[in-house]
């Protein structure tokens, strides 16, 4: 039924339209009891199929509604499209050639715009691609990229990938299989750990359009997007190197494959720069946690937890039954998960996932109040050897924590 809505129908009326078909001649009762739909709600839907072409209705009373055959239907709908556009291709010979026309003396002017909502992104996007000519370059994270998919900007990049244009992606590959699989056969994929805010696209060397905002909710418009576009090409260029240096670091597809099925093919560190590029870190180790998570929170970050979605990110761990304990500065309350005031957490902030990965924050005292300072950095690794040392850390801490003069001081919250 999907597919219907590349018809012009939406999601109810091709759910109508599906049942009607199945059930023949019908009443709106009928059609409301098969689909779930008001019946004030279905009689709107079916006014606007007849509309379409896709309905007819008798004149007995209560009155029936009969579907039209789909194949005829649809071939209709297709001819009438196909002639809307002759007539917009005569209009747009019409417009050209009636347009006036200058010498622009700036066409590479540096320019900017700002694009806000899906379908604006959508437009701008796909523009790009198709005016593509060498290479598209493309950085964004998993959920990015999915919503790249719903939007079809990966079934655009596609077909020029077809047409020769080169494609190069990186995201966040975490686990086998999913739309990821099929990108990978007409594109260079490659894995890298990115902050879920980190998403932009480069077109040859003349255009790049930067995700400034991104929309938490999945949705089809996207309203609280935003994409700045700009034609700068020093900008574009140092945005391509960048883009390189990641490129050169980064997993290929097959090798991240093998990681996830077979195990790290070697052990890694990574230097993660920036406060809030630790805390998007962190979030997306907790969330792919599958056993445990282990946490020491400096009084900074036990300040900035809920601020930065860690504590969400603990608390659905826990949900999910993940074995979540957490040594703290001061006393808080995250529901289902046990936590310990210590008073030897010191002035680092660890975090260990599954004993297989690990992240150390640097300097997290630094300017308490701000999340976007540069100042603080933190190692990232699944190097056994240092994901034991901070183990052992944070069972010393826990082990300390649990009695401060005499008084216990141990949170369970379930």
């Amino acid at each position: 039924m999907g597919k219907l809505e590349r018809f012009g129908l939406e999601e109810k009326a091709a759910r109508v339209y599906y049942h009607l078909s199945r059930l023949g001649s019908s009443t709106a009762s009928d059609l409301a009891e098969a689909t779930g739909i008001h019946r004030t709600q279905v009689y709107n839907v079916v006014e606007t199929l007849e509309q379409e072409g896709f309905v007819e209705s008798t004149l007995e009373r209560p009155r029936k509604f009969v579907p039209r055959p789909v194949k005829s239907t649809l071939d209709q709908v297709i001819k009438a499209r196909r002639k809307r556009l002759d007539r917009l291709e005569t209009t747009w010979e019409e417009v050209v050639d009636a347009w006036p026309r200058f010498e622009r003396e700036d066409a590479r002017q540096e320019r900017f715009a700002v694009y806000h909502g899906r379908s604006q992104i959508k437009g701008a996007l796909n523009r790009m691609i198709e005016d593509a000519e060498e290479e598209v370059l493309a950085v964004a994270h998993k959920r990015g990229l999915g919503r790249w998919d719903a939007m079809g900007i990966l079934d655009e990049l596609r077909v020029r990938s077809e047409e020769g244009v080169v494609v190069r992606a990186m995201t966040s590959i975490e686990e086998e299989g999913g739309a990821l699989e099929g990108f990978a056969e007409w594109a260079e994929l490659r894995h890298i750990n990115l902050p879920g805010y980190a998403q932009f696209l480069v077109k040859d060397t003349d255009e790049i359009a930067l995700f400034v905002t991104l929309d938490p909710v999945v949705s089809t418009q996207g309203k609280g997007e935003t994409v700045l576009w700009l034609n700068a090409k020093d900008f574009i260029l140092s945005q391509m190197g960048l883009f390189d240096m990641m490129w050169s670091t980064a997993v290929s597809y097959d090798d991240r494959i093998g990681e996830l099925t077979d195990g790290p093919l070697a052990p890694r560190m990574e230097v993660v720069r920036g406060r809030w590029m630790r805390y998007d870190r962190m979030r997306e180790m907790v969330f792919r946690a599958e056993r445990s998570v282990r946490l020491s929170l400096p009084e900074a970050d036990v300040a900035r937890l809920d601020g930065s979605g860690v504590a969400e990110a603990l608390v659905r761990a826990a949900e999910r039954g993940v074995d979540v304990s957490v040594v703290a500065s001061e006393e808080m309350v995250l529901e289902g998960v046990q936590v310990v005031v210590s008073d030897v957490v010191g002035a680092l902030g660890m975090v260990t996932v599954d004993e297989e990965e690990v992240l150390v924050g640097m300097g997290v005292g630094l300017d308490a109040g701000s999340m976007t300072t540069q100042e603080e950095w933190a190692v990232w690794s699944s190097m056994p050897s240092f994901i034991e040392h901070v183990r052992g850390e944070f069972d010393v801490r826990e082990g300390v924590g649990g009695v401060v003069g005499g008084e216990e001081r141990v949170q369970s919250v379930e």
